[in-house]
């Protein structure tokens, strides 16, 4: 793995003391431990220790942990304790992130535009910057509707789409009915939209019945199944 550590003040290192620089790479050793699976890019800055903080010299291992739950990138705290027979803590201040591959929108794109393959486009963004859900296969956009209008290069969030309404209110539908060998279609007008799956009503076009059926495709409702 590739991991960049970026130590961002150095400790004097005496012999009647501590080396603080040896604090901040436990620091930064267990950090990257914790963080491996996010990519071969990960980057963790240790911030400095106060070059007058004079601590015994530890005689047992130096042992980093995390005193608080574990929140993902950006800004954390990192405990490191001496095991010795002069036991001593202090905390560190640190930063983890690194880069992934995320979908933008490719150009300006409306509210209510249904997403196409050209709609979308990926960018390396850090993630610690990432501040709302965001997605990375481009297959599970594509035919979904956006919620409101973005520009381009702005993250394609998940809580800005919605499926896409197949069936809408007051347009020309198939009505398709039968089983899987036999089948009879006709025509009929939307009375309620829908997404994949709902139960719409439909006026049937040679009778005027008002009927119910299940939204199975682009302006197609199968009823009596």
């Amino acid at each position: 793995m590739l991991t960049a550590i970026f130590l961002t003040a150095s400790g004097a290192v005496q012999a009647e003391r501590q080396s603080l620089d040896d604090i901040r790479s436990t620091a930064a050793t267990w950090v990257e431990g914790q963080f491996t699976g996010l990519g071969d890019e990960l980057e963790v800055t240790i911030g400095r220790l106060d070059p007058r903080l004079r601590l015994h010299p530890c005689d047992g291992a130096l042992e980093a942990f995390s005193p608080h739950e574990n929140r993902g990138v950006g800004n954390l705290t990192v405990g490191v304790r001496c095991t010795g027979t002069q036991p001593w803590t202090v905390y560190v201040s640190a930063r983890v992130d690194t880069q992934v591959e995320v979908l933008v929108a490719a150009r300006p794109l409306r509210r209510g535009e249904r997403l196409s393959a050209d709609s979308v486009t990926t960018e390396r963004r850090q993630l610690a910057s990432l501040h709302r859900p965001y997605e990375t296969e481009a297959e599970h956009l594509i035919g979904k509707e956006l919620r409101r209008s973005l520009r381009r290069g702005d993250l394609i969030a998940s809580n800005a789409l919605a499926a896409p309404q197949l069936v809408q209110r007051g347009r020309r539908v198939t009505l398709r009915a039968g089983g899987d060998r036999v089948q009879v279609t006709g025509r009929g007008k939307a009375l309620e939209s829908g997404v994949l799956g709902d139960i719409v009503r439909v006026e049937a076009g040679s009778s005027g019945r008002v009927v119910e059926g299940r939204v199975a495709g682009e302006s197609l409702v199968e009823v009596g199944r």
